[in-house]
């Protein structure tokens, strides 16, 4: 009997020393993964610009707003160079930093949301890259764009710098999963969304390489958005 009860101690010193290498193997492994991910940012291209009227391009001047500004319709496009990723290691969240500078002409009628309009060969910024929108209709989606976060700006919005949330991450990493090539241009877009000509005022955003030539206010092509990508080791390669 008290040899029986030596080995079921043994035994169970075993099983306990195997559970415990095991979790401090598991541990290891799990800091491992955490140090190794890579943050990119990535800066908006210069120039980044504004479609406004349905049909007009401006890059490198006039107002970064999304709404009604200086009279005319406008969205902001932010084109986005991908970077080559680290070699066996893939995207594990995906954020756009941008400016909110402020409001224009009092609380707007609508919000803003952010679209993914496409991953382009080129970095330039045309109205039929984006199929925009006509007269008494709402900016569309062209084929190949997704919707990425419905009101990411409100009229309540505080100004400063604004992040995109959890949502928007998991659905800018399915998108850039999709379409991703890199040396390639991704396009965010801002976009009102009401019917061109039912936004009464808009909202001021920050640019690469926007000044603003109808005020006398200074530039403001110092406050890009930023693309920021967080990569870690594929699961084969831990």
């Amino acid at each position: 009997m008290k040899a029986k009860t030596i080995n079921a101690l043994k035994a169970n010193r075993s099983v306990f020393r195997h559970l415990s290498l095991s979790t401090v193997s598991l541990g290891f492994a799990l800091a491992a993964s955490t140090q190794a991910a890579t943050v990119i940012p990535v800066t908006s291209l210069n120039p980044d610009g504004i479609l406004q009227n349905g049909n007009d391009v401006a890059t490198g001047e006039g107002e970064p707003g999304v709404g009604r500004v200086f009279n005319a319709s406008r969205v902001v496009i932010y084109p986005f160079l991908l970077p080559t990723l680290p070699v066996g290691e893939v995207l594990s969240t995906v954020s756009l930093s941008v400016v909110f500078r402020s409001l224009v002409d009092g609380a707007p009628n609508f919000n803003v949301d952010l679209y993914a309009v496409g991953v382009n060969i080129s970095d330039d910024i045309a109205q039929n890259n984006f199929a925009f929108w006509g007269v008494g209709a709402a900016p569309t989606t062209p084929a190949g764009s997704a919707l990425i976060q419905d009101d990411f700006v409100i009229p309540s919005t505080a100004t400063g710098t604004l992040t995109t949330n959890a949502g928007a991450s998991t659905n800018l990493v399915t998108y850039l999963n999709a379409n991703y090539v890199a040396g390639r241009y991704l396009f965010l877009r801002l976009n009102f969304d009401v019917a061109q000509g039912a936004e009464t005022s808009g909202y001021r955003f920050g640019a690469n390489d926007f000044g603003n030539p109808n005020t006398s206010s200074t530039s403001v092509g110092t406050i890009p958005a930023v693309l920021t990508l967080t990569t870690i080791p594929e699961p084969s390669s831990l």
